[in-house]
């Protein structure tokens, strides 16, 4: 676990394919999929995309599993 905060826990993880690379995976916790909560952790996920610079992870993707909402970030 890399870090908790009010909607999800980040995890570092291990990209196999396409390319092998550590990546963070942000998970929303259970209990935190209203509509408000997918809002605001769709516009950071937007507002982090948009985002160029050195110290800033790069969002690689986004998905929703399981009824978990997640974004994977490199």
């Amino acid at each position: 676990m890399l870090g908790e905060g009010g909607f999800g826990t980040v995890y570092l993880a291990e990209q196999q394919e396409p390319v092998r690379r550590r990546v963070a995976v942000n998970v929303l916790k259970p209990g935190k999929d209203s509509a408000r909560v997918l809002a605001r952790f769709e516009l950071e996920r937007q507002s982090l995309a948009r985002m160029q610079h050195p110290n800033i992870a790069q969002i690689d993707r986004k998905s929703t599993r399981l009824n978990s909402s997640h974004s994977s970030v490199s």
